[in-house]
């Protein structure tokens, strides 16, 4: 079974980091109103898929499929995710789970020396007979993704909270840098109403300090 999750705009809430004249650099991000479950009971395929579009362009990001009792992230080229190999380069290995502060950008090193970007499938847990295995393993983390844009690559996280008990977990969220090749630093994703207001209160003060500029340079 594949469930294909597209959000129309509305959904989404800014963090305004600055303002321009004619431009903002601003965080999307996006909260579930109930954390959605990665796991559930196995489809006729053995397989259930979940795909998500971060940025309401009709094409999918990241996709996560579990079998019950293993969970994996994958993406297709050049889309990626920060990945701890074993085995070699991009051979093996795990999604990195990121804590809060960490930099998402084009250098994975600055996170950790030897994660990567790597598309295709990323492990993240397993549970056999005698426990539970990987990265992602009762982690409450961030999973770092690179995504392809009309306007260029995106950096951004997925918030997840494990369920130890079968190898899977939830996801509570996700946000993006919207500005293009600009890093982005795991942090909490505010609700959106929260940030929503705090933008428009900084739009506000920003409109009011430009009109109290035309009127100074008016009357000069």
């Amino acid at each position: 079974m594949k469930s294909r999750h597209l959000f129309g705009i509305a959904a989404f809430a800014l963090s305004f980091a600055g303002l321009s004249e004619n431009a903002f650099a601003a965080v999307v991000t996006f909260t579930f109103s109930e954390r959605l479950y990665l796991g559930g009971a196995p489809t006729p395929t053995g397989v259930r898929l979940h795909e998500f579009d971060l940025n309401n362009d009709a094409a999918v990001d990241v996709g996560f499929g579990s079998t019950g009792y293993a969970l994996t992230a994958y993406t297709v080229a050049p889309n990626a995710i920060l990945h701890w190999p074993t085995g070699g380069l991009d051979v093996g290995g795990d999604a990195a789970p990121l804590i809060m502060g960490s930099l998402i950008g084009a250098d994975p090193s600055l996170i950790r020396v030897g994660l990567i970007w790597k598309a295709g499938n990323s492990h993240m847990s397993h549970c056999y007979d005698v426990g539970c295995a990987g990265l992602f393993t009762n982690a409450n983390a961030a999973v770092g993704l690179r995504f392809a844009a009309a306007d260029g690559i995106h950096y951004g996280f997925l918030a997840y909270e494990a369920d130890p008990e079968t190898g899977t977990g939830w996801l509570t969220g996700w946000a993006y840098e919207s500005i293009p090749d600009t890093p982005i630093v795991v942090q909490p994703i505010p609700e959106p109403a929260t940030t929503t207001l705090a933008g428009l209160v900084l739009l506000t003060a920003t409109a009011r300090r430009r009109r109290g500029a035309k009127r100074m340079n008016n009357s000069t």
